[in-house]
């Protein structure tokens, strides 16, 4: 048998004095491909086994279940009515109730990850990973986290990055709303009006020629030029 001979070919190879050789290395690859573990014989099996298993490294992590569709391909009925209260509860019992949404919300963390911008997931394509649900925006994005989606969660997700323009008549208090809720949420505050005018201070800039022209006649700077200067 296997054993038998792995234990021949190691006396072979310790009475030869050769541990350590390519002999004894091909013995332990057959053995234990990936390791070797050296355990004190004389030891009781008990001991032995509490010996083992202080030097496997696996026991120190938790064990998480892979992720599943929380909708199964062959439930088509499901998937066409599929929503994100349904997702949650998909797989809940009484006792442990609906699952919680991730970090991630409604949005594919597989794109935020591959940087393709912040997606809105389908809730069709909802997945279940270490008790969490994360919506996936495509059935290849949700087959890349089945087979692997520690690459996609290894960053927290950011929150999208969000612009606020304020606007209404003249004198209404415009400039004052956008400073206070620039300083509310720590963003910064960007008055159109400062801006236009630095840039046609800058008689080196002739691009901006047009956009001068139209403040000056008090008309309406050509949109392209104002997207340029804002952006």
């Amino acid at each position: 048998c296997d054993q038998s001979n792995l234990a021949r070919a190691r006396i072979d190879a310790e009475w030869h004095g050769v541990v350590g050789s390519e002999q004894w290395k091909e013995l332990v690859f057959r053995a234990l491909p990936h390791t070797m573990l050296v355990l004190d014989g004389t030891l009781t099996p008990d001991a032995m086994l509490t010996s083992l298993l202080g030097m496997l490294p696996f026991y120190r992590y938790p064990i998480v279940i892979p992720p599943v569709r929380c909708f199964p391909l062959e439930d088509v009925a499901a998937i066409e009515s599929a929503t994100l209260e349904g997702a949650l509860s998909a797989g809940s019992d009484e006792r442990t109730g609906p699952f919680r949404l991730s970090p991630w919300g409604e949005w594919c963390p597989a794109a935020l990850a591959e940087g393709a911008g912040v997606v809105r997931g389908k809730p069709a394509l909802a997945a279940v990973y270490a008790g969490r649900v994360f919506v996936l925006s495509s059935e290849e994005r949700l087959q890349r986290f089945l087979a692997n989606p520690r690459p996609m969660l290894q960053k927290p997700p950011a929150p999208p990055t969000v612009r606020v323009m304020v606007m209404g008549p003249t004198a209404c208090g415009k400039t004052t709303v956008a400073r206070h809720l620039a300083e509310r949420y720590g963003a910064k505050h960007i008055d159109m009006v400062s801006e236009l005018e630095g840039v046609t201070k800058d008689e080196q800039r002739r691009e901006y020629a047009p956009l001068a022209a139209a403040l000056g006649a008090g008309e309406q700077p050509p949109p392209q030029v104002l997207t340029d200067v804002l952006a």
